[in-house]
């Protein structure tokens, strides 16, 4: 075993997973064999109640390095949880950069990683390059100033460590927005996680001109302009990941706000199979898009996944075969092989006439990133009628409204029916952490209260509890409900006489259409989201 620990960096196995007799063994057999052999405690982090006092006194990059994290005191001794008890300098190094006596425990990699996350990486690190930042300013007593004439741009400028520190911790987060906000006493940093904004952390009032203008410097922004609102991207690394972000400034009465979009990943990786689609919807929905020529909308509120599912229907579609061009506000992900297109609206290039050009182009299949007026309606339509597939979005509340809206905004109802191969509505809801939720017994009056009709006196549901994998909030991650509308020949007739959308939903419901709060309630009874979750992202 100490020949395996030894030889581990030459070996490039990562801890937990240690070469021993040429078997690979887990995490958790190694933190008791490493345990037994130094005669020392495991401990399970995942259910250990950290003491804050205990885990900030430690920088988290020592931590991160030496995978190890205080968690508590014990007998005038630091508690220490460390991945490798055999490290003896780590060991050492905790004891000068603590003045303390260790007292050593053993937990496992991953937990550590988790817990140095939690309990240092997104408080400690943060807050202590806030305060180098906030003494370093010279402007202190003077928050009026809006543009530093001098910006820091070494890196290790303690303001630049700070703007770097709060993307990689939504990364790390998995947040898919940050938002900066100027209040009248401070600025407030919040991340939107699985669709839900959590406040990370205040920025005194005096750094507002410093961070404000190191993120629009870094996204391609002018920094003297705060009286308009601006747009700018930016891509860092992490962890060897590349994060594309958006930034977008907005002016308000204390000051410019910023909202940052980050896109991670690569478009190539989406699958339709992984948003959430289950196998029948995906079929109608495949059959729809597969045709060479027609159009199918996606449709959904701001925030519901409708780009992420186009370019998962693009993706699909791509094929040397097929010359694809899109048309989006902006674009999020470059896809290889498509030719893509930005809006430009100072240049006259909006989507009516992108769309026009696009047309002349000779293209296969054309994705409109969102149909918003008559004009780019009509050219949609007629373009999916002369023999071009025609993938776009709309916002509706579901997918009969699609069609109504597109009458609504002045499309003949013959050229919707004629052109129009389906609707797929979608949302987004929170999935159930499964190392912590819990099961709850719904009897048929209360499904009934919610409008639920199952023919059984009681059925099994879950809720969520909360823990240290889901920062205790009960949820880790997201996945798709969906409903998709078949345009069949009664829906036609519907449309040629101008039937609403409820008129248009009975119909596809009487024909098989499982509706979006149908589809969660299946998703619900999979132990997959709460009946509550999908209330609130449905009703």
């Amino acid at each position: 075993m100490a020949w395996a620990l030894a030889s581990q960096k030459e070996s490039g196995i990562p801890l937990g997973r240690i070469l021993v007799d040429e078997e690979i063994i887990s995490e958790k057999d190694l933190a008791k064999t490493l345990a037994l052999q130094k005669n020392l405690d495991v401990v399970d982090l995942e259910d250990y109640e950290v003491d804050t006092k205990a885990s900030v006194l430690i920088p988290v990059e020592t931590a991160r390095r030496y995978k190890m994290l205080p968690i508590g005191f014990q007998g005038g001794k630091l508690l220490v949880a460390m991945a490798n008890p055999l490290d003896v300098y780590a060991i050492d190094t905790v004891q000068v950069a603590t003045g303390k006596r260790v007292e050593l425990v053993v937990a496992t990699e991953s937990a550590i990683d988790a817990a140095i996350t939690e309990y240092v990486g997104a408080s400690t690190h943060l807050r202590t390059t806030m305060l180098d930042a906030a003494h370093s300013q010279e402007v202190a007593d003077n928050p009026v100033i809006e543009v530093a004439d001098e910006l820091p741009v070494e890196e290790d400028a303690p303001v630049v460590m700070l703007a770097n520190e709060i993307l990689t911790q939504a990364f790390k987060m998995r947040a898919s927005d940050v938002h900066i906000e100027n209040e009248e006493r401070d600025i407030k940093v919040r991340y939107r996680i699985d669709g839900v904004l959590h406040e990370e952390m205040t920025i005194p009032l005096n750094l507002r001109a410093l961070i404000i203008s190191r993120f629009k410097i870094m996204s391609g922004m002018d920094i003297a302009e705060r009286r308009q609102p601006q747009d700018g991207r930016l891509a860092i690394n992490v962890d060897g990941t590349r994060v594309q972000l958006r930034v977008a400034s907005l002016p308000t009465t204390h000051g410019e706000n910023l909202s940052i979009r980050l896109m991670s990943g690569s478009s190539g990786t989406i699958k339709l199979a992984d948003l959430g689609l289950d196998d029948d919807i995906l079929r109608l929905y495949r059959d729809a898009f597969e045709r060479s020529f027609g159009a199918v909308i996606n449709t959904g509120p701001t925030g519901s996944g409708k780009t992420t599912t186009l370019y998962g229907t693009l993706m699909e579609l791509n094929t040397r075969a097929k010359k694809i061009i899109t048309i989006e506000d902006p674009v999020e992900y470059a896809l290889p092989g498509v030719t893509q297109i930005q809006i430009n609206r100072k240049a006259g290039l909006d989507f009516a006439a992108g769309l026009r050009a696009i047309v002349r182009a000779d293209p296969d299949t054309i994705m409109v990133g969102e149909v918003r007026d008559l004009e780019t309606a009509q050219m949609a339509v007629r373009s999916a009628m002369t023999g071009h597939l025609v993938l776009s979005s709309l916002h509706t509340y579901d997918a009969p409204s699609a069609i109504t809206r597109l009458v609504d905004m002045g499309v003949d109802p013959f050229l919707v029916t004629s052109s129009m191969r389906g609707v797929l509505a979608q949302r987004l809801a929170r999935v159930l952490c499964e190392s912590c939720k819990k099961e709850v017994l719904y009897t048929r009056a209360e499904l009934g209260l919610m409008g639920i009709g199952i023919n059984l006196e009681s059925a099994i549901f879950f809720q969520p509890v909360g823990c240290r994998k889901c920062g205790q909030s009960g949820y880790r991650g997201r996945i798709g409900l969906f409903e998709f509308l078949a345009i069949s020949e009664e829906i036609n007739r519907l449309c040629v006489r101008r039937a609403s959308s409820v008129e248009l939903k009975k119909q596809a419901v009487s024909e098989g259409m499982r509706t979006l709060y149908q589809d969660g309630i299946l998703k619900a009874r999979r132990g997959v989201v709460s009946l509550e979750e999908v209330r609130r992202v449905v009703l």
